[in-house]
């Protein structure tokens, strides 16, 4: 079977765990001291992030029978040092949560403690013809109510416990002043679970590289080579492990008349293995594929056009779209509409989204609606994701606000036996500036999980906090 497995030691998670803490807080450390040597530079600042104030849930632990009433004072810390220069940039950032309070379902930790732990360090140089960017994040969540963009179908599932992202990234290229250029992408993304609940939280990691090589024929015209290799190792009860492969050639283009695209076409191997039943089961499934992407330049917007194709253990989906952007005198619209089918599927599915903005005369008011097909959480059954979102702002007066937010997410199993979820989180809050550094944040939130033949999710939770951002410079 095509590439190397990745041995880590999924088992050990607390350990894991404690070392990436521990790493946060020695990046702090470690910021804090870099900007002692630099704050002095053009261009550098170092800022301290603060917010304190008093939570109380009905179900701030995020179970299915809550017991009672929490009580939670929650204190956050984050310090955030920036420097840019003409050709590089350099931020660095950690931080924590810490609470103290009354929990009503997890007496063991009745004291409080330090909670979400994170650090990223994002580095960037460029000049002529090299660019070169770094990213280091580690990020510890709760697998709750919380609001993260739903990528996949972790993402929608609400539990006990926590959630953490280690992520190494890295990008470069080569020659982007000259006839040929090279362009790499890397990722190393190692992802843990603790103290859940729903068999469907495994622990995974997930490495990919993506490499360009592109030829200029004309100066709109280009000729390219592009490679892809991701392995996902996953902990589950089959110890599953993929391979992902392609290549594929393809030509880029732009035109006098605003018209530009990519048409590519290449050949994708999926390689899966499990352990069943005490033997390790092997697929392989393999295909070529295109890929289109066309856009065309309007006075009001883009009009654009997509064809999509990949591989995965169960066969080749392929995905078409149209979109429109246009752009009015007080808002805009972004719209995508198009079908999906699968040759192990053979049916049509519809998916896209369309996001919209509008400025109204005292505040902003946003509308949002997708629908994605992907894989579940055992990357063995297609699961439909649809999501729909609003935000509204109203300025209130010239130190004060309302913002409103509602989001919806439900997801659907193709599988009958699987189970279909859905989501929906409403928040309300209130803003006031009461000095030029101090702010005051108040209001309400009400979220809603629903899984099949399940019993639901429900938190009501009141808040009130001060805020500030100090700058730390001498």
């Amino acid at each position: 079977m095509g590439g190397t497995k990745i041995q880590t030691g999924l088992k050990d998670g607390r350990g894991r765990r404690a070392a990436l803490a521990a790493t946060a807080a020695l990046l702090s450390c470690a910021v804090a001291a870099s900007a002692q040597d630099t704050t002095d530079l053009p261009g550098s600042e170092l800022y301290l992030d603060f917010s304190s104030g008093l939570d109380v849930s009905d179900n701030f632990d995020r179970i299915r029978d809550p017991s009672g009433t929490s009580v939670v004072w929650v204190n956050s810390f984050g310090l955030t040092f920036d420097s840019a220069t003409r050709n590089q940039r350099f931020t660095a950032s950690a931080g924590f949560t810490y609470e103290i309070g009354e929990y009503a379902d997890d007496l063991d930790r009745d004291q409080g403690g330090v909670e979400a732990p994170f650090a990223t360090i994002d580095y960037g140089i460029e000049n002529r013809s090299t660019v070169f960017g770094l990213e280091l994040s580690y990020v510890e969540r709760d697998n709750g109510f919380d609001d993260i963009e739903i990528t996949d179908a972790d993402d929608i599932i609400v539990d006990q416990g926590t959630r953490s992202d280690f992520t190494v990234a890295a990008d470069l290229t080569l020659g982007r002043d000259a006839p040929v250029t090279f362009t790499t992408d890397l990722r190393y993304v190692d992802t843990r679970f603790f103290d859940t609940t729903d068999p469907a939280l495994d622990d995974e990691i997930t490495y990919a590289v993506e490499s360009v090589l592109s030829l200029n024929l004309t100066r709109t015209t280009s000729l390219f080579f592009a490679a892809e290799y991701e392995e996902r190792d996953e902990d589950d009860e089959f110890d599953s492990f993929e391979v992902n492969t392609s290549a594929s050639v393809g030509l880029s283009f732009a035109t006098a008349y605003g018209l530009e695209g990519a048409v590519s076409f290449g050949y994708a191997v999926d390689e899966f293995e499990q352990t069943i039943n005490g033997e390790r089961v092997e697929t392989r499934t393999d295909s070529p594929v295109a890929s289109i992407d066309l856009s065309q330049d309007r006075p009001n917007g883009v009009v654009r056009a997509g064809l999509s194709q990949e591989v995965n253990d169960r066969g080749r989906r392929t995905r078409f779209s149209l979109g429109r952007a246009l752009t009015f005198k007080r808002g805009e619209l972004d719209a995508t509409l198009g079908l999906s089918i699968a040759d192990y599927d053979e049916r049509l599915r519809g998916i896209g989204s369309i996001s919209y903005q509008h400025d109204l005369p005292r505040g902003l008011l946003q509308l949002r609606f997708s629908q994605e097909i992907t894989d579940d959480s055992d990357e063995d059954e297609d699961l439909f994701i649809s999501t729909a979102g609003l935000d509204y702002t109203r300025p209130l007066t010239n130190i004060s606000s309302l913002q409103l937010s509602i989001d919806l997410s439900a997801s659907e199993a193709v599988d009958a036996d699987e189970a279909d979820t859905q989501r929906a989180s409403l928040l309300l809050s209130y803003t006031r500036e009461l000095t030029r550094e101090w702010d005051f944040n108040a209001g309400y939130r009400h979220s809603t999980f629903r899984e099949t033949d399940r019993s639901p999710i429900i938190e009501n939770a009141v808040f009130a906090r001060i805020e500030r951002r100090f700058d730390v410079r001498p």
